[in-house]
């Protein structure tokens, strides 16, 4: 891996710890990212894949924003990864991440005690909105828009599974 890789790998770890301790994604830490996987790029050649996996990135990650499933320093993350890995490279962080996060949220729910009564709902509402065309039936949480409003007590911090998917990537990759 060149020492720029290094970089990007070292730092997307950083703000997987940082929203794992803190539940924040810091725009400081992202925006450059973002900013030096596309200068990167150009540098090497290949900036049309490093502009289309960063905007790919940022538009399938704006719609989870829209929808309140995650916050808008996963988004820049997103983008700033897809723009360090392309479009597929991007696209395998995030199907692991998600992956990752699923497992995370149903044991964090099993611990709770709420795993059952959950899926329970999550079925039912699903059944009603898309079997008896009940709209409003699956009501979803979402994600506070008030920055300093006390982060939900099962939300996962999305960053750190797009860190730990990134980790799973390159190893996978490595071989």
């Amino acid at each position: 891996m060149t020492w720029p890789a290094w970089l990007f790998f070292l730092a997307v770890t950083l703000v997987g710890v940082t929203d794992f301790i803190s539940h924040y994604v810091p725009n400081y830490i992202t925006l450059p990212l973002l900013g030096a996987g596309f200068l990167y790029h150009v540098w090497a050649g290949n900036w049309v894949a490093s502009l289309i996996g960063a905007s790919a990135c940022f538009l399938l990650g704006l719609v989870m924003f829209a929808l309140g499933g995650m916050g808008g320093g996963d988004v820049k993350l997103m983008a700033a990864i897809g723009a360090w890995l392309g479009l597929h490279g991007a696209l395998a962080v995030i199907f692991i991440a998600s992956c990752i996060g699923a497992v995370w949220g149903l044991g964090k729910l099993a611990k709770q005690g709420a795993l059952k009564e959950r899926l329970l709902y999550l079925i039912q509402g699903a059944y009603l909105t898309f079997v008896g065309g009940i709209k409003g039936a699956l009501a979803l949480e979402k994600i506070p828009e008030d920055i300093n409003a006390p982060i939900p007590e099962d939300a996962i911090p999305f960053g750190t599974c797009l860190a730990a998917g990134l980790w799973v990537f390159m190893f996978l990759a490595s071989f």
